[in-house]
C-alpha cells in the first residue's frame, strides 16, 4: 500500500526519484515496490549489488510481474550509462538504478555532476514516458538531491531493541505532502507505508463467530492477536499498557475481541470501563457483536465513580457479589475481569487500591478467571501490574501511527489498524 502522494508525484510529471539511506534501511525494497505500483510496461533493474538469482530469492514476487535484470557488479561506468540510455527508449519503462553510487564514487566531483545532470536531463524529457528511481547510500545532501524531482529518505533505528523503519518524503515536486514521515515495514519483501491512525467506523460492527479454546488457552478473540501474542491461560493477567497519545479506540482493539469471544462462548465478563470513554455509546455497538442473551445476562459494567457515595468496602463487596452472580450464568463458571486502572484511581487511595488489586488477582487466579488491565503508562500502579502480568502489550504512537509491542512475550513492533470488516478488531502488521 502506498500513500497517494508518491503515486500523484509520478502522475503529475515527476520522472526522477532519489531514495537514500543507510545500508539495510529498506531502500531497494521500497524502490522495487514503488516501481511495481506504477504498473510499467517494462521494469528494468540495473544492479551493482545483486545478481538476478539473489534478487529473485529476496523478492520472489518479481517473477510474477516481469523484470529485466542487468547485472553491473563487474562493469564500467560507460557501459552502465549506455545501457541506461537504451532502457530510457523503452515505452512506459521504469528503471531502478541500484545503485549509481558504485560508479559515481569513481568519478571526480565535476565529472560526477556533469554525468548526473545528463542522466536527469535524459530522464526528464523522454518521449517514451520512462521513470527513473535512483537508490543511494550517500546520506549527505549532494547535487543529485537538487537535480531530481523527488527525494525520499529511508531510516531504520532500534527502539527498546526493536526495529522501527521510517520513510521521510523530503521532496515530491508538484505534490503537497500533509504528513511527511511515515512508518514503514518490509514484511514479505514488499514495502508498505502507514499513515496516521484513523478512528474506526463503528457503525459496521457485527457479530463474529467465537474462536474456541486451543491447548488450554483462551483465544484473544482475533486471529491477528492470537498470532502475535498467543492466548490467555486460566487465572492469567493480560495487561494493555498505553501512553497518553494512544486513542481509546486503539486501546480497546487489543482487549475487546477477547471479551466478545468470551461472551459469545456463553461465558461472563465484568468490566470496569475506561474513564471518559463514553462506555454507554460503546455498549450500543457491542450489542451487535454479541448474542442477545450474553449481552443481557453475562455482561456487567461497574458504574462506581466516587467513594463518597458509599464506603470503599461496600463498593468492593458489591463488585464481588456481581462477579459471583455472573459466575453462576457462565457456561464454564469463569468470569473475565476487565479493569481500567484509571477508573479505579478515581475511587480509592493508592494503598487501598494496591491491597484491592493484589487481593483480586489472587482471587481470580484461585478461581481461574482471566484478568485484563487497561493500564496508563504514567499510572502509579505500573510496577505492580506489570510484575503480575503473564501477557503484557504496550501501545504507543510513532509519527501518527499506533504501534504495539509485546513485553511478555517479547515481540517486534506491530502497526495497529482496525479490521475493515469489524472495527473493534485489529489488524496487526509486524514492522520488519
Amino acid at each position: 500500500m502506498f500513500v497517494l502522494e508518491i503515486l500523484n508525484f509520478f502522475e503529475k510529471g515527476g520522472s526522477t526519484l532519489l531514495i537514500k539511506g543507510e545500508p539495510g534501511a529498506g531502500k531497494t525494497t521500497l524502490a522495487l515496490t514503488i516501481a511495481k505500483s506504477l504498473n510499467p510496461k517494462t521494469l528494468v533493474y540495473m544492479s551493482t549489488r545483486l545478481s538476478e538469482e539473489h534478487l529473485f530469492v529476496q523478492y520472489p514476487w518479481l517473477k510474477t510481474i516481469g523484470i529485466e535484470v542487468k547485472d553491473f557488479r563487474i562493469g564500467t561506468a560507460g557501459v552502465f550509462i549506455e545501457s541506461y540510455v537504451e532502457s530510457l527508449k523503452k515505452q512506459g519503462c521504469v528503471i531502478v538504478l541500484d545503485s549509481w553510487d558504485a560508479f559515481s564514487t569513481l568519478l571526480d566531483a565535476q565529472d560526477r555532476i556533469k554525468t548526473e545532470s545528463a542522466m536527469i536531463s535524459l530522464a526528464s524529457t523522454p518521449v517514451s514516458g520512462s521513470k527513473v528511481i535512483f537508490v543511494s547510500e550517500r546520506n549527505e545532501v549532494s547535487p543529485l538531491d537538487y537535480m531530481v524531482d523527488g527525494v525520499i529518505v529511508v531510516t531504520s533505528e532500534e527502539l527498546d531493541g526493536r526495529t522501527i523503519r521510517r520513510v521521510d518524503l523530503k521532496k515530491l515536486r508538484g505534490v503537497s505532502v500533509d504528513h511527511r514521515v511515515r512508518v514503514l515495514t518490509l514484511e514479505g519483501g514488499v514495502a508498505k507505508l502507514f499513515g496516521t491512525y484513523k478512528e474506526p467506523d463503528y457503525s459496521i460492527a457485527k457479530y463474529t463467530e467465537p474462536v474456541p479454546d486451543k491447548e488450554a488457552l483462551f483465544s484473544l478473540g482475533s486471529e491477528s492477536l492470537d498470532k502475535a501474542f498467543g492466548g490467555l491461560k486460566k487465572g492469567s493477567v493480560f495487561t494493555v499498557e498505553y501512553t497518553p497519545k494512544v486513542p481509546y479506540s486503539a486501546v480497546r482493539m487489543l482487549a475487546v475481541p477477547a471479551q466478545v469471544n468470551f461472551l459469545n462462548l456463553g461465558r461472563s465478563v465484568f468490566v470496569v470501563p475506561l474513564v471518559g470513554s463514553e462506555y454507554h455509546e460503546f455498549a450500543q455497538h457491542l450489542k451487535r457483536m454479541v448474542k442477545t442473551q450474553a449481552y443481557t445476562q453475562n455482561l456487567k459494567v461497574f458504574e462506581g465513580e466516587s467513594p463518597s457515595k458509599e464506603s470503599l468496602s461496600d463498593v468492593f463487596l458489591r463488585v464481588r457479589e456481581d462477579i459471583e452472580q455472573l459466575r453462576k450464568r457462565s457456561s464454564n463458571a469463569l468470569v473475565m475481569r476487565v479493569v481500567s486502572v484509571n477508573r479505579l484511581e478515581g475511587v480509592a487511595e493508592k494503598n487501598e487500591l494496591i491491597a484491592y488489586i493484589t487481593r483480586e488477582i489472587e482471587v481470580a487466579q484461585a478461581k481461574g478467571d482471566p484478568m485484563v488491565f487497561y493500564l496508563p503508562s504514567d499510572s502509579a500502579f505500573c510496577s505492580l501490574i506489570r510484575s503480575v502480568s503473564s501477557l503484557h502489550v504496550r501501545l504507543d504512537v510513532v509519527d501518527g501511527t499506533v504501534v504495539a509491542r509485546g513485553e511478555k512475550p517479547y515481540t517486534p513492533f506491530y502497526v495497529v489498524e482496525s479490521d475493515v470488516n469489524n472495527p473493534f478488531f485489529p489488524v496487526l502488521t509486524p514492522i520488519l
